[in-house]
């Protein structure tokens, strides 16, 4: 599918078909099918929760704040690396919240900064160890529970429920219905249609 590219204003939304190919800085790789799947990004940004997040306005926004990171991450995940710990908490959460992601899907790192030999950062490490860090948050999140439950609390980041929590009093979005959906599902076997 080949779509326009992105309106930057209100001009760019009555403008007609202009491209027959738009370089998207996606990277694929074909199926043993002979489909396309979309593996990554070449480019300094990524589409989580269906929003396209640029890791340079992440990095920008942080910096106002006097807080110098760096951004990567993937369409599942965003990861802020910061130089040094405690502050991961509160980093993630500003973060979701001015990009309008779910907290769950943003990973802080810290630390020493990864490098490749040329000196420039490591992104695919930093990426890994915010892989591993959401990973065992989710882990956290999931001890000793109930599977709906977990599911909950990883649709919503949320450390504790209490029993008069309900999906909307949660802030429950499409996403995360998607998310507790596919929890009952795992939990219980197929949901009905309706």
């Amino acid at each position: 599918n080949v779509m326009m590219g992105y309106a930057l204003n209100r001009e760019d939304l009555a403008r007609g078909p202009e491209l027959d190919r738009l370089a998207t800085g996606d990277i694929a790789e074909r199926t043993a099918d002979g489909l396309y799947r979309i593996v990554g990004r070449a480019s300094h940004f990524a589409k989580i929760a269906g929003l396209r997040i640029g890791f340079d306005d992440i990095e920008a926004l942080l910096r106002a704040e006097r807080i110098e990171t760096v951004v990567t991450g993937s369409d599942q995940l965003l990861v802020v690396h910061l130089p040094e710990p405690g502050a991961e908490s509160r980093i993630a959460a500003m973060v979701a919240e001015r990009a309008h992601i779910p907290e769950s899907v943003v990973a802080v790192t810290s630390g020493e900064l990864p490098r490749l030999p040329s000196g420039k950062p490591d992104y695919g490490a930093i990426r890994k160890a915010g892989e591993a860090a959401a990973a065992a948050r989710q882990a956290a999140l999931s001890q000793g529970l109930h599977p709906i439950l977990a599911g909950y609390r990883r649709a919503f980041n949320a450390p504790t429920l209490t029993p008069d929590a309900s999906f909307q009093s949660l802030g429950g979005d499409s996403l995360a219905y998607v998310n507790v959906a596919i929890a009952i599902e795992k939990a219980l076997g197929e949901l009905p249609a309706r």
